[in-house]
C-alpha cells in the first residue's frame, strides 16, 4: 500500500482484513513537539501556568493515527532514560546535546499519564531507546505477517524499519498535513531502498546524534553511492571503481563510515516482551481522558477527540457515557408551536425570574441576521426552543407560531425589569430580537463576559460546559455536516435543532451560579455589574446607529493610489535592477540577501525573513526599504479599506461595526467587521479615507470627537507618583520636551526634535515595558547609547522605575497584574524558566496596569455620556470609539451641549493626582475634524 495524504485526509483504509497495530515512537513525537514550539514567546501553557505545547503536539498525532489509521491495536515506544549501548560505542553520541531540560521532562510525565488514561501499552527498555523498541516491536509484527504495522513518528532514522507490511505515518504539524510511507514510497522520496538508509546516515552523518559523516561527503554523493554500489560494505568493496576525489574521501574516512553503521542501526532483537493482546485497543476510560484535557485546556482537541470516538467502530468505543449523558439532572427540551405551549412557557419564565436565552441563526453564527428560533431555559434540565424560521418540510408538517404572537407574548417578559436574563454574546442578541421588534434590555448576566473577566483562556459555550460541568455538548456542524456536504441549519430537522439550542440554554443557566462564585472570589462583582454589564446596551445603540460611508469618496481614492502604487513599484525595480513579484517573501529575500548582499535576518523556510520588524534595521542601508515599505503600506489601505469598506455598507448607507469587549487581554474594545479603529491617522492617505466617514444623519449634521489627551502618561504618573512627572503635567508643559530636556540635561528651549521624538518613544514604550533593544531598534541608537539614554531616564524618573519592580514583584507572587479599577491579567508565564516566555510575560505585567486602566476610563465615561444623552432626551448619537476618542453625531443646535457633556463627563470618570484632559474637535467628516 502506498498512501500520500495531505491536510484533513481521509481514512487510510486497509485493503486487508488484517489486525492494525501503530507504534507510537514516543520521544520522537515529543522532542520535535518541544523544540518546533517552545522557541516562541507565547508557548501554549494552561491558565495557571503549566507549559503544555510538547503535550498537545503528542496528543494531536495520536487523535490523528486514530482518526486516520483507525488501529485495532496500539502501544507506545519510550525511551528508559540514561546511557545506551551507542554512547557506549561513542562517546560523540549525542555528546552536543544539553540535558534534557525540566520543562520537557514535566511534560512527558503528561503524555504517561495521557497513555495510561488511554489504555495504550508503554514499552521500553533499559541501555536502549525507543527507535530501537519500536524496530524490535515492529520486526515481530512482520516476520508474524498477520498484522498490519505503523509507526507513527517525525524522525527519519526509522525509515530503515519499513518493509512488507510496516510503515512509517507521520503527521507534520508545521505543514498541517500527513504522509505515509512504504517501501515504494520511501524509495521515491529519497532514490533508494529504505534498508539504505543506514548506509546513507553512516557516510553523510546525522548532525542531531552529533554523528560526523565523511567529510567532504554530503546527501548527493551519499545518495549516488548507494544506488551505484548498495551497502557501506558494499561501496567498500568496491572501492576500487570509485573516481577522483571521492574515492580518496571514502578511503580516508572508511574506519568512522564502518563505526557509523553500527551507531544508526536500529536494533530489531531485542528481549521485549511485547503482547499484541495487551495492545488492543478498546476500553479506555473516556472520563479519565476527558477530566486530564480539561485539566491541560485542551479544548479544541478535546472536541476533535469527541468526532474520532464517534467514529470508531463500536467494539472500540469506551464504555463511559458519552457526551451530556453522565449528567445528574433530567433533561427535558419542548417545542413550541402552538398557542397553548407558548403560555406555558411564559408562565414559565414568569415564575423562575431567572432564566437564561439564545438565538439561533440560519448558519450557527450569532452574527446572522437570518434568525431561526430562539431558545429558553427556567431550570437546570429544564427548556424550550421556539422555531421562527425553519423551513417547510417536503411533507409540510413543520409548524411554526406567527412571529407576532411570539412577540407578543415573550416580548414583555424579555424587556421586563425584574426578571434576569442570562446569555451569552447578548449584544448580538439584542440586535437579532431588535430585528424581530422585540427589545431585551437590560441585561444580566452575560457569560462570554464573566468568563473573560476571570481569566479563561477560552469561554467558548463548548469549553466552559466541558470545564466547569464536565458536560460535552455536540457542535452544530453535528446536524449540518461540513464541506460541500453541508446544509443549511434551517433546513434540519426541528429536533435535532431544539435539542442542541437548548441544551446551549440549559447550560448558561447552569454555568451562572458557577460564575458568580468566581467572580466574587476573585473580586470582579464591582467591575462586571458596574462597567462591562451596562456598557452593552451602549455598544448596541452605537452598532445600530453606524456610521455614514460616502462610497464615491474611495472609488476616486482607489483610482489615485493605483498610480501611487505603480510609482513605488517603479522605484523599488530601479534599485533592485530588475522587476520581481514584491509581495513574495521568498523573492524579496533573494533580491535582498542574495542578490543585494544585505546583512542576513531571521532564517525562514522560504529564505529570510522580510516582515517590517527584520527589515527595520536594513533602512540605513538601502533606500529600497523604505520603498518597500512604502509599497507595502499603499497595497495595504487599498485592499483593506479603499476597496474593502464599500462592501461593509449596509442598505441604509453606514457601516455597523462590531465592538468587542472580550477580545483584548487589557480590556480595550476591539473594532470588527470591519475593523474602524486602525485606519492610519497620522498619514496623509489614512486622513483622506477618514473623510470618506460623513456627518449625514441631521439635516445640519456634525461630528464631535473628545479625545483624552496623554492618557496613558498620565495613569503612569498616577501609579507611579514619580514627582517629575507629576511637576510636569500639573505645570502643563509638554511632557515630551521637558523628558528630553531632564535626560539630556539641557533647557527645554534646546531640546531639538530628535531629542523629543527620542524621549516621546521612551515615554510612550516604557508602558510597553521597552528596553535598550527596542529604544535602538526604534532609533538606530547603538545599544550603548539607548542603554545610557534608558539609565538616564530612570534616574531622573526614579518613581518610575520603583513601581515597575514593585508591579513585577506584585505579579510574580500573586499570578495576575491589574488596572487601577481592579480588571485582572493573568499571567502565569512570569514564573516561567524560559527566558523569553517570562521576559514577555513581565512586559504584559508593565502594560496592564497603565493601558488597562485607560481603557476602563474610556469605558466609565461611554457609559456616563450614554446615560446623559437618554435622560436629557438630546438627538445627538455616540458613534465609535476610536482608542483615547469618543466621536459624536449632532445636529447644529447640539454641538455646543455634546462639547460641554465631553468636556464635564469624560475628564470624570477616574479622580488622579494628574487631572484627566480632554481636547474637542469638530467637523463634518472625520477626516477633517479640527
Amino acid at each position: 500500500m502506498t498512501f500520500w495524504v495531505a491536510g484533513q485526509s481521509p481514512i487510510l483504509q486497509s485493503v486487508t482484513n488484517k489486525p492494525r497495530l501503530v507504534i507510537l515512537d514516543s520521544h520522537g513525537i515529543l522532542f520535535r513537539a518541544f523544540f518546533a514550539f517552545g522557541n516562541s514567546d507565547k508557548p501554549l501553557m494552561t491558565s495557571k501556568g503549566e507549559l503544555t505545547f510538547a503535550v498537545h503536539g503528542y496528543a494531536e498525532t495520536l487523535i490523528r493515527v486514530l482518526d486516520q489509521l483507525k488501529p485495532t491495536h496500539i502501544c507506545a515506544a519510550w525511551d528508559h532514560g540514561g546511557k545506551t549501548f551507542r554512547h557506549e560505542a561513542s562517546e560523540e553520541y549525542k555528546a552536543t546535546r544539553r540535558e534534557t531540560p525540566d520543562e520537557l521532562i514535566k511534560q512527558m510525565k503528561r503524555v504517561r499519564e495521557m497513555l495510561e488514561a488511554f489504555n495504550i501499552p508503554i514499552y521500553e527498555l533499559a541501555g536502549y531507546e525507543a527507535d530501537d523498541v519500536a524496530g524490535t516491536i515492529s520486526t515481530m509484527m512482520a516476520t508474524n505477517g498477520e498484522v498490519e504495522t505503523f509507526i507513527a513518528t517525525l524522525d527519519t532514522d526509522l525509515v530503515q524499519l519499513i518493509r512488507p507490511n510496516v510503515e512509517l505515518f507521520m503527521f507534520r504539524p508545521f505543514q498541517r498535513d500527513t504522509v505515509v510511507y512504504d517501501e515504494a514510497k520511501a524509495a521515491e522520496r529519497y532514490g533508494f531502498s529504505p534498508r539504505f538508509m543506514i548506509d546513507f546516515k553512516a557516510l553523510k552523518g546525522d548532525t542531531s546524534d552529533n554523528i560526523e559523516g565523511i567529510k567532504g561527503i554530503g546527501e548527493k554523493t551519499a545518495a549516488d553511492l548507494i544506488r551505484q554500489f548498495g551497502t557501506v560494505e558494499d561501496i567498500y568493496k568496491n572501492i576500487s571503481l570509485v573516481k577522483g576525489a571521492v574515492q580518496k574521501k571514502l578511503i580516508e574516512g572508511e574506519e568512522r563510515a564502518r563505526a557509523n553503521v553500527g551507531l544508526v542501526t536500529i536494533r530489531t532483537d531485542l528481549p521485549v516482551e511485547f503482547s499484541l493482546d495487551a495492545a488492543l485497543f478498546k476500553d479506555f476510560d473516556r472520563e479519565r481522558v476527558a477530566s486530564l484535557f480539561r485539566e491541560l485546556e485542551f479544548r479544541m482537541l478535546s472536541a476533535r477527540l469527541n468526532d474520532v470516538i464517534a467514529a470508531l467502530p463500536l467494539a472500540q468505543r469506551p464504555s463511559a457515557a458519552a457526551p451530556g449523558e453522565g449528567e445528574q439532572v433530567v433533561r427535558e427540551y419542548d417545542i413550541v408551536t402552538d398557542a397553548w405551549s407558548l403560555n406555558v412557557l411564559a408562565g414559565q419564565i414568569a415564575k423562575a425570574r431567572t432564566f437564561a436565552f439564545s438565538t439561533v441563526t440560519v448558519s450557527g453564527d450569532p452574527a446572522d441576521a437570518r434568525i431561526l428560533g430562539l431558545a429558553f431555559a427556567t431550570a437546570p434540565g429544564r427548556a424550550w426552543y421556539v422555531p421562527v424560521g425553519h423551513a417547510p418540510r417536503l411533507d409540510g408538517d413543520n409548524p411554526q407560531l406567527p412571529l407576532d404572537a411570539v412577540r407578543n407574548v415573550l416580548g414583555p417578559l424579555l424587556a421586563h425589569p425584574r426578571l434576569q436574563r442570562v446569555t451569552y454574546g447578548g449584544k448580538y442578541h439584542q440586535h437579532q430580537l431588535a430585528r424581530l421588534g422585540m427589545a431585551c434590555e437590560p441585561l444580566n448576566f452575560d457569560v462570554a463576559i464573566a468568563a473573560f473577566l476571570l481569566g479563561e483562556t477560552s469561554s467558548t459555550v463548548a469549553a466552559l460546559s466541558n470545564e466547569r460541568l464536565s458536560i460535552e455538548i455536540p457542535a452544530w456542524t453535528s446536524l449540518t455536516g461540513t464541506g460541500r456536504n453541508a446544509v443549511p441549519l434551517s433546513h434540519v430537522e426541528i429536533d435535532g435543532v431544539r435539542d442542541i439550542a437548548c441544551q446551549h440554554a440549559d447550560i448558561l443557566l447552569r454555568l451562572r451560579p458557577e460564575l458568580d462564585a468566581a467572580l466574587d472570589e476573585r473580586q470582579h462583582r464591582q467591575l462586571f455589574e458596574s462597567m462591562e454589564m451596562p456598557l452593552i446596551p451602549v455598544l448596541q445603540r452605537m452598532e445600530a446607529f453606524g456610521v455614514a460611508l460616502d462610497i464615491q469618496v474611495l472609488r476616486e481614492l482607489s483610482k489615485g493610489m493605483v498610480g501611487d502604487i505603480e510609482r513605488a513599484e517603479k522605484e523599488v525595480y530601479l534599485i533592485a535592477g530588475h522587476e520581481f513579484n514584491i509581495g513574495s517573501p521568498q523573492q524579496l529575500s533573494d533580491i535582498l540577501f542574495k542578490e543585494m548582499g544585505l546583512p542576513k535576518t531571521r532564517k525562514m523556510t522560504q529564505g529570510y525573513s522580510t516582515d517590517q520588524r527584520a527589515l527595520e534595521g536594513l533602512r540605513e542601508l538601502t533606500p529600497i526599504i523604505d520603498q518597500i515599505f512604502e509599497y507595502r503600506g499603499l497595497t495595504k489601505l487599498k485592499s483593506t479599506y479603499l476597496d474593502a469598506l464599500p462592501a461593509t455598507v449596509a442598505e441604509d448607507g453606514r457601516i455597523h461595526t462590531d465592538f468587542q469587549q472580550t477580545v483584548a487581554a487589557t480590556g480595550r474594545l476591539s473594532s470588527t467587521n470591519p475593523n474602524l479603529q486602525n485606519i492610519p491617522v497620522r498619514t496623509d492617505a489614512g486622513r483622506d479615507i477618514r473623510k470618506a466617514f460623513i456627518a449625514s444623519f441631521f439635516d445640519d449634521p456634525w461630528f464631535v470627537a473628545g479625545d483624552y489627551s496623554q492618557v496613558e502618561l498620565r495613569v503612569l504618573a498616577e501609579v507611579t507618583r514619580d514627582t517629575g512627572l507629576i511637576d510636569a503635567f500639573l505645570t502643563d508643559q509638554d511632557i515630551h520636551r521637558a523628558t528630553a530636556a531632564t535626560v539630556y540635561g539641557v533647557e527645554p528651549g534646546a531640546v531639538t526634535r530628535q531629542m523629543r521624538d527620542t524621549a516621546k518613544m521612551v515615554n510612550f514604550g516604557i508602558a510597553y515595558g521597552m528596553g535598550e533593544f527596542g529604544l535602538s531598534s526604534r532609533t538606530g541608537m547603538s545599544r550603548g547609547d539607548a542603554e545610557a539614554f534608558i539609565k538616564n531616564y530612570y534616574t531622573n524618573y526614579p518613581g518610575i522605575r520603583e513601581w515597575q519592580e514593585r508591579t513585577l514583584s506584585f505579579t510574580r507572587e500573586h499570578g495576575y497584574a491589574e488596572t487601577l479599577f481592579g480588571r485582572r491579567r493573568y499571567l502565569p508565564a512570569i514564573r516561567s524558566g524560559n527566558f523569553q516566555v517570562r521576559a514577555a510575560a513581565e512586559r504584559e505585567a508593565i502594560n496592564m496596569p497603565i493601558q488597562g486602566t485607560a481603557a476602563d476610563i474610556i469605558k466609565v465615561a461611554m457609559i456616563r455620556v450614554d446615560d446623559e444623552l437618554r435622560e436629557r432626551g438630546l438627538r445627538s448619537r455616540m458613534l465609535l470609539q476610536v482608542h483615547d476618542e469618543l466621536i459624536f453625531e449632532c445636529p447644529a443646535e447640539e454641538v455646543d451641549a455634546i462639547r460641554d457633556l465631553a468636556l464635564r463627563i469624560m475628564p470624570a470618570s477616574l479622580e488622579m493626582v494628574v487631572p484627566l484632559k480632554v481636547d474637542l474637535k469638530q467637523g463634518r467628516n472625520w477626516g477633517e475634524m479640527r
